[in-house]
């Protein structure tokens, strides 16, 4: 019985003494095991400044995100939602930035400085086990896992919103060369041409409000008076697109604005004619 009390003892001293030993290490978890108690929803701006690259500017307004730098644009919720929850990252590890060599985990300068309503993170390179990264914040340097890095440092129009038609608009109308819809009472009605018999108006007036791009590129602008598609707003305005095919991809593109939006080929056809392309 005496020998199994002191083995008990024995096992409790040395868990205790593992668990000093853990918390008194330069490398342990911060107590929440968080990287900042700033969370997504209290962020109406941010800054990603890049090495070698345009600053990209967002802000949260009414209807959402919208980018600021380097061009004035609807920005994708999805994508920026992705850079915001490097906010509640695990902190896999944490040390005082004295006891690294910042310079030699990408720190120093950082490859990519986020600035979220104030705060400040720093991201650098990558560990060599594992899908994680440096990251500091608050006088603290952070082994995190990450895989937003590819986005951060990609071309500033993957944060462009990918919807044909803006956030917060409705659209109104929609002109295309084989039909005309106008939207009223919340009811859409075939005002020109002729759409399948077996397609609703509804059904493709829907589609045009709900349709998003497989990816959106920016491309050379240009001022256009006319083109072959015109969407109105319901409160005023629209854009003009022309449907282009480049590089193997279906594209409705907007000259005026400069950019590319590649759809599927199938949903652009249905978009453009009522009808999917191997429809008789």
């Amino acid at each position: 019985m005496a020998r199994r009390w002191w083995l008990t003892l024995v096992l409790f001293l040395l868990v205790g003494a593992l668990a000093a030993v853990a918390w008194l290490e330069p490398g342990s978890d911060d107590s929440d095991g968080r990287v900042s108690q700033l969370r997504g929803e209290q962020v109406n701006e941010i800054r990603i400044q890049r090495r070698n690259e345009e600053t990209l500017a967002f802000r949260r307004g009414e209807t959402g995100w919208s980018m600021t730098e380097p061009s004035e644009l609807p920005a994708s919720t999805f994508h920026l939602e992705q850079v915001l929850a490097l906010l509640q990252s695990r902190s896999l590890s944490s040390y005082h930035p004295d006891e690294l060599q910042r310079d030699q985990l990408g720190l120093d300068p950082p490859r990519v400085r986020l600035s979220l309503e104030g705060r400040e993170l720093l991201l650098g390179g990558s560990h060599p086990v594992g899908n994680r990264r440096y990251l500091q914040h608050a006088g603290r340097v952070h082994l995190v896992q990450e895989g937003v890095m590819p986005l951060l440092e990609g071309p500033w129009w993957n944060f462009i919103d990918r919807h044909l038609v803006f956030p917060g608009r409705t659209l109104h109308r929609v002109e295309t060369p084989d039909f005309t819809l106008q939207r009223e009472d919340d009811l859409w009605r075939l005002v020109e041409g002729e759409l399948p018999e077996e397609v609703s108006a509804d059904e493709v007036g829907g589609a045009w409000q709900a349709a998003s791009a497989l990816v959106v590129r920016s491309v050379r602008r240009e001022a256009v008076e006319h083109a072959p598609v015109r969407l109105h707003w319901e409160d005023g305005g629209g854009r003009l697109l022309r449907p282009e095919d480049e590089s193997g991809e279906a594209r409705l593109t907007d000259p005026e604005r400069g950019l590319a939006y590649a759809l599927d080929q199938r949903l652009r056809g249905y978009l453009l004619s009522g009808r999917l392309p191997d429809t008789e």
